[in-house]
């Protein structure tokens, strides 16, 4: 039944929210600030509860049509002034509160999540099946209490990888594919980098950024230097040394950067679940295990009540000896068809070195980084037939492909 003091209720929330900004004072006093700003705090977070709750029934019950818009996005955008992907996110996650988030929605309306938690927990359960996103749901509704949006987001993202293993695959993959990145110059002569990449590439960028940032913030002058501009200058100088790097060996592939990623051991064996980077993201179990064959991925790993059962070596990796053999041997990526280089190429273990297969040529093989993909979580698999032939099946179990070294008869493994 229709409430009709509602209306009028909302605009004397409008009133209100002008009172109190027309009231406010430039020299307010620090405490008297700290105790309203937690109190508008919680006004927002009911005000964007409502605001999705009103969208929903504007949009269920076509009244965005009566004066002649043709979207519901369409309609908020004119009702508000703000920009299509605002209106937009608002638009899907007032239908997905009353679809398939009624924890979300009750826990919002007690005020103990917002509107980015809510997103973070809409995204991770879109793709799931009802039984199953109903549940996770539920765990995160509770969860966002006590964590902010990036930490509720690496929480799903485990408890997803866990729980639906297919779907996190696939989820993974389709961020791998839609990395992108664009440099371009301007006018002015200055250069502009944008881009998205997965939270595997993310990871490794991240890691080289920091470890080329300068420490100091000080300049010649004694000024402050904004971390913006370190972090520019560390990416030059990652340029710089990887362009002489490519120089003076001609191209071929030297040891990856170091980072320690925390696994469970049976995640780690399995090839399902997560691990967890140093910045708190996640990645699949599948990627750790991949990337633990030819990068300075360390897995620490971890047992029953998370304690330390080892802290993978960096030893496993090839040496650069065998780096050279397997150059000359295999002569590039192995997968038929395909023409990368040496230098594009990661030593792949046959026999995986968590299930104690050997760093030793008998035991590695190259393939370019989407292929190696392929062959971990792709579930591509391979047999070697002879020194220079392999036999490549597909995950359907469709015909064969066969591949072959590029060299043949040269130091045959």
């Amino acid at each position: 039944m229709f409430d009709s003091g509602f209306a009028a209720d909302a605009a004397q929330y409008a009133v209100l929210g002008a009172r109190l900004v027309a009231r406010f004072d430039a020299e307010m006093g620090g405490p008297q600030a700290a105790e309203s700003l937690s109190e508008v705090l919680a006004g927002v977070r009911s005000g964007e509860l409502l605001t999705c709750q009103l969208m929903e029934r504007v949009d269920r019950t076509g009244e965005f049509a009566a004066d002649g818009s043709a979207s519901m996005v369409a309609y908020v955008r004119g009702v508000s002034g703000e920009r299509t992907g605002w209106a937009s996110r608002r638009v899907n996650l007032g239908r997905a509160l009353v679809d398939r988030l009624p924890e979300t929605a009750g826990a919002w309306g007690r005020g103990t999540l917002g509107l980015e938690h809510a997103s973070v927990i809409q995204q991770l359960t879109s793709k799931l099946d009802d039984e199953l996103a109903s549940e996770i749901e539920a765990v995160l509704a509770v969860a966002a209490e006590h964590c902010n949006p990036t930490e509720l987001n690496s929480l799903g993202e485990a408890i997803k990888a866990h729980a639906a293993p297919d779907e996190a695959a696939d989820d993974a993959e389709k961020k791998r594919a839609a990395q992108t990145l664009s440099l371009s110059q301007t006018m002015d002569g200055r250069w502009r980098l944008d881009g998205w990449l997965d939270s595997e590439a993310g990871a490794f960028v991240s890691a080289a950024i920091a470890e080329f940032t300068r420490k100091t913030a000080l300049d010649a002058e004694g000024g402050l230097d904004p971390i913006g501009l370190r972090r520019a200058e560390a990416l030059v100088r990652i340029a710089k040394m990887a362009t002489a790097h490519a120089e003076s060996c001609n191209g071929e592939a030297s040891g990856r950067h170091t980072i320690v990623a925390t696994i469970p051991l049976d995640f780690l064996t399995s090839g399902l679940g997560s691990a967890t980077m140093p910045d708190g993201s996640t990645i699949t179990a599948a990627a750790a295990r991949r990337m633990a064959c030819d990068a300075n991925i360390i897995p620490a790993v971890l047992g029953g009540a998370s304690e330390m059962l080892d802290l993978g070596r960096t030893r496993r990796l090839i040496s650069a000896g065998q780096r050279k053999f397997l150059n000359l041997r295999d002569g590039g990526c192995l997968f038929p068809g395909c023409d990368r280089q040496p230098a594009d190429c990661d030593a792949h273990h046959r026999k995986h070195w968590t299930k104690d297969g050997e760093t030793d040529a008998t035991n590695l093989d190259l393939f370019c980084a989407f292929h190696h993909h392929l062959q971990h979580e792709g579930r591509w698999t391979y047999t070697i037939i002879d020194a220079d032939t392999l036999h490549f099946q597909p995950p359907d179990g469709g015909p064969i492909r066969i591949g072959k070294r590029r060299t043949p008869g040269q130091m045959r493994v």
